[in-house]
């Protein structure tokens, strides 16, 4: 009843068309978004203070510079795809076990089966899109100015402030990433517990917990790693919920979604550690999100169903319209399936 797997791979991957052909259109950073501010100049690695003393001169050094006395609201730039991307090249380690103890204890658990891996993928050239406040940090957080971040962020020659900017999709020097996949499926008729019960019930729950995730972004300075483990999008806890009851021509769903706390967008772990009040919310707080359905197959050939979505409002995270639900909050839905 258990089955123990691994996996050893190596892997190349080219750009798709949109990585390297997408259109260049327009993107802007905000007027105060410059890693050299004063309140920023602390918020990232040891090194930003003495690049941006190089870029910009001794107004950083007495503490007066601010790119806000010279822009009013935007640095328009660009962004899109980029022809020059080299492939990525990837090694990945699984090791997992699954369990499924048919007929171990007496049928109670007939139909269960669990999964567990461990995963560990070290990718070499990722690619990535950065924005052009990311571009604009990395340039100052690697050990000197002499990178590929830098070339992509312009700098008025006078007084400093960031004046045209390249983002978009880039080769990163690479990226290591490990956790633990796990997946539960379980299913059984409410009479075998319960005599007078009727129906039956699935259940899965499939989750990632990631331990590990590092970026090395220079190729120039292969030992400067940067932890995004916790940063928006990289939670340290994924988990998806299923419960279906099945009885008669009916199916009673719920499904749930939970996303563990991470840095709200455009903040990542060494802004914290350098500061960590440099600014008043920091992270977007845990999230669970319910979907609720139902469904009915009235004959052999047509299921009339409907449901709710986000029954219970939860919001979006703040600086973003998609995670962990969508902007418009709680919905309903009906519809009609007909097979012919």
């Amino acid at each position: 009843s258990v089955t123990v797997r691994t996996t050893l791979s190596e892997a190349v991957r080219v750009p798709n068309i949109n990585e390297a052909f997408a259109p260049t259109f327009a993107a802007t950073i905000g007027a105060g978004q410059d890693p050299c501010n004063q309140n920023l100049i602390d918020a990232g690695s040891e090194f930003r203070e003495a690049n941006c003393i190089a870029l910009i001169g001794q107004s950083v050094a007495d503490g007066t510079y601010d790119s806000t006395q010279f822009l009013s609201a935007f640095v328009a730039g660009t962004t899109g795809g980029n022809p020059n991307l080299n492939p990525e090249e990837a090694e990945t380690l699984t090791v997992g076990v699954v369990w499924n103890p048919d007929g171990e204890f007496g049928g109670m658990l007939d139909d269960l089966v669990v999964t567990v891996d461990y995963y560990n993928i070290e990718i070499d050239g990722l690619i990535d899109s950065l924005t052009g406040f990311q571009i604009a940090q990395n340039c100052v957080d690697a050990p000197t100015i002499n990178n590929v971040f830098c070339d992509a962020v312009q700098r008025d020659a006078t007084n400093g402030f960031i004046t045209d900017f390249q983002s978009g999709f880039i080769n990163l020097a690479a990226v290591e990433t490990a956790g633990i996949d796990f997946r539960v499926d379980y299913g059984f008729n409410l009479e075998d517990i319960v005599s007078s019960a009727n129906g039956r019930l699935n259940l899965t729950l499939n989750g990632t917990h990631f331990t590990k995730n590092d970026e090395t972004r220079d190729v120039s300075a292969p030992d400067e790693i940067t932890d995004v483990l916790g940063t928006f999008t990289r939670p340290e806890w994924i988990v998806n919920m299923r419960a279906d009851y099945l009885i008669g021509d009916f199916v009673f769903g719920w499904r749930g979604r939970y996303e563990g706390d991470q840095l709200l967008p455009g903040i990542e772990n060494q802004d914290i550690e350098s500061n960590p009040d440099f600014i008043n919310i920091t992270s977007t707080g845990s999230a669970f999100v319910h979907d609720f359905s139902v469904s009915w197959g009235f004959t052999e050939n047509m299921e009339l169903y409907g449901g709710v979505n986000n029954a219970f409002a939860e919001d979006p995270f703040l600086g973003t319209l998609s995670r962990p639900a969508g902007p418009r909050g709680r919905f309903y839905y009906m519809g009609l399936n007909m097979t012919l």
